[in-house]
């Protein structure tokens, strides 16, 4: 059986992971400060080059993600969507993009709904006419509703294992790595859910160390913007740590070493 497989955009990532997985079950997880929604942002934005994606956020949310998608993509600093304060330049480049094949595979839903009810009415919609590779779920919590977690992870493993989309679920770590010495996020971070561990293929966590002041460049400056990237599961690949660089005038995401 042929296996598809997608690039993160991050060459260190991909070597380390070997790509994401048509069919898998990828949970990120990161405290609010480590930049997990930027990071699915340019996920999304990678995966947009070759399939479609879908990405699920809170409804006062999504014309924030819309916002960082159009930066990432247009270069155009995020300050001037916030203000909207853009140049004739801005708007011509803004048009253009948005009539771009890779702006309109991304769908961006914002849900006042039950997520999975959504899902399943736009399944064959999506997944069958739109050739959906990939459905993005920002924020589990906020997303499932009063649904029991393990029972939201259960259905989404159903929709990967049924239709062969990859999806990936982002997930708020717990408090207390907060109160640690040693404030690099663990498994145990993760919501207190077994599910959660057995049926995601691939772990990821998300840590910004140089918000606790443990991250030095060169210069011995605090490095705010360096982003770790903790895989603790991957049963496609090997696991480890791989270090990008956060953007946040563009809202992108740069690997070192494809910019050096």
């Amino acid at each position: 059986m042929e296996v598809n497989i997608h690039s993160s955009g991050f060459k260190s990532l991909d070597t380390l992971i070997g790509g994401f997985v048509e069919g898998e079950l990828v949970l990120i997880g990161g405290r609010p400060i480590a930049g997990v929604t930027q990071l699915l942002v340019n996920l999304a934005i990678a995966f947009s080059n070759k399939a479609s994606v879908f990405y699920f956020t809170p409804n006062y949310l999504r014309s924030g993600i819309i916002s960082r998608i159009t930066s990432s993509l247009s270069q155009i600093p995020i300050d001037r969507f916030v203000q909207k304060d853009f140049t004739v330049k801005d708007t011509k480049r803004i048009a253009a993009l948005h009539s771009s094949n890779a702006f309109n595979r991304i769908h961006v839903h914002d849900s006042d709904t039950d997520t999975l009810d959504v899902l399943k009415a736009l399944q064959q919609t999506l997944i069958e006419e739109h050739k959906l590779k990939f459905i993005i779920i920002d924020d589990l919590q906020a997303l499932c509703h009063s649904m029991l977690i393990s029972r939201f992870i259960h259905e989404l493993k159903r929709i990967t294992e049924g239709f062969e989309v990859t999806v990936i679920v982002a997930t708020e770590l717990n408090q207390a790595i907060d109160t640690r010495r040693d404030k690099t996020p663990i498994m145990n971070d993760l919501p207190k859910c077994k599910l959660l561990e057995e049926l995601s293929d691939k772990i990821i966590l998300v840590d910004r160390p140089g918000y606790y002041t443990r991250a030095i460049n060169k210069e011995g400056e605090i490095a705010t913007n360096l982003m770790e990237i903790i895989v603790v599961k991957n049963i496609s690949g090997e696991t480890g740590t791989v270090h990008l660089r956060m953007d946040e005038t563009h809202t992108s995401i740069v690997d070192p070493i494809c910019a050096m």
